[in-house]
C-alpha cells in the first residue's frame, strides 16, 4: 500500500465514526424500514467518497488553482448531516408521502 492510500485510510478510521452516528440517528427513527447495516453501509460510503473529494480539492489548493477549503471535520459532518437529511427526503417519497422529521 502506498503514502497516499495508508494516509487515506488513517483519516477514514479517524472520521468513520460520523457515518455510524447519522447511520444510527436515521436507523433510530420509527417506521424506517431499512436495516442498520445498509444505512451504516451507505454513510461511509459517502464518507470515503467526500474525504476522496476533500483530499482533491485540497491538492488544488496548494497548486494554487482554489481557495483554501474549510477544516476537515467540518466538511465531513457537514457532508454526513446533508446525506442524513436527503435520506429522510427519500424515505418520505417512497413511502407516498409520510413525513419523518428525524427530530
Amino acid at each position: 500500500m502506498n503514502k497516499r492510500n495508508r494516509r487515506i485510510d488513517e483519516i477514514y478510521s479517524r472520521y468513520e465514526y460520523l457515518a455510524e452516528k447519522y447511520a444510527d440517528k436515521l436507523f433510530n427513527i420509527n417506521g424506517i424500514s431499512y436495516e442498520r447495516e445498509d444505512l451504516l453501509q451507505d454513510f461511509r460510503e459517502k464518507l470515503f467518497k467526500s474525504i476522496l473529494s476533500y483530499i482533491r480539492n485540497f491538492d488544488k489548493y496548494l497548486k494554487g488553482l482554489r481557495s483554501r477549503p474549510t477544516p476537515m471535520k467540518i466538511y465531513l459532518q457537514t457532508v454526513m448531516s446533508n446525506y442524513y437529511t436527503d435520506s429522510i427526503k427519500k424515505i418520505n417519497s417512497q413511502k407516498y408521502g409520510a413525513i419523518v422529521t428525524g427530530k
